[in-house]
C-alpha cells in the first residue's frame, strides 16, 4: 500500500502528519517514509537517521564538437526546450533549460554532439527503526527542478529493506 502524503500549499503540516503516521505505522509493520520534497527535505530533522546509501542524480548535457559541427541546426530545431540555438559562430547549450533527453545526441547527422554528466542532486537511504526506513532526495541549489531526483528516489527505494 502507498500512501501519499501531499497539497500545494506550503506550511499545511503534511511532514507532521507523515512523520507521526510513519511511526505509528512502524510499530506493527515494515514502513518506508520517502521525503520527496527534494527542494527542501526535512522529515530527518525528526528523527535519528542510520545513512546506509547514497547515490549521485546525474544530468547527461550535450557538448558540442565544433570540429565535427556542421551548423545545420537540425539539434536546435528538434529540442522541444529550447536548450539549443543555433549563431553562425556555432552551437550555444542552455544548460538550465535542458532536460537532458539525449535527442539532440541521438539526431545529430555529423555526430558532432556528445554528452557529458553534471550532478542536479542525490538520494540517500537509510533506517531510523527496526521497521522504519528512510528515503530523501536533495536537489542541488540552483537546479531547476526536482523531476529527476524523484524518479530516482522512487527506483531507489527498493534497496530500503535489502
Amino acid at each position: 500500500m502507498v500512501i501519499a502524503v501531499i497539497s500545494g500549499k506550503g506550511g499545511t503540516g503534511k511532514t507532521t502528519l507523515a512523520t507521526n503516521f510513519a511511526e505509528v505505522l512502524s510499530s506493527t509493520r515494515k514502513v518506508q517514509l520517502l521525503d520527496a520534497d527534494a527542494e527542501e527535505p526535512d522529515v530527518h530533522l525528526f528523527f535519528q537517521i542510520s545513512k546506509d546509501y547514497e547515490e549521485e542524480v546525474s544530468l547527461m548535457l550535450p557538448v558540442i564538437d565544433k570540429e565535427k559541427c556542421t551548423l545545420c541546426g537540425e539539434c536546435a530545431r528538434r529540442c522541444q526546450f529550447g536548450a539549443l540555438s543555433v549563431f553562425n559562430t556555432g552551437v550555444m547549450v542552455f544548460n538550465n533549460l535542458c532536460h537532458g533527453c539525449g535527442l539532440c545526441t541521438n539526431i545529430c547527422p555529423e555526430g558532432a554532439i556528445g554528452e557529458t554528466p553534471k550532478t542536479i542532486g542525490r538520494v540517500e537511504l537509510g533506517r531510523i527503526s527496526d521497521n522504519l526506513y528512510y528515503g530523501m532526495g536533495i536537489l542541488e541549489i540552483g537546479e531547476p527542478s526536482p523531476v529527476r531526483i524523484i524518479r530516482a528516489l522512487r527506483s531507489t527505494s527498493t534497496r530500503i529493506r535489502s
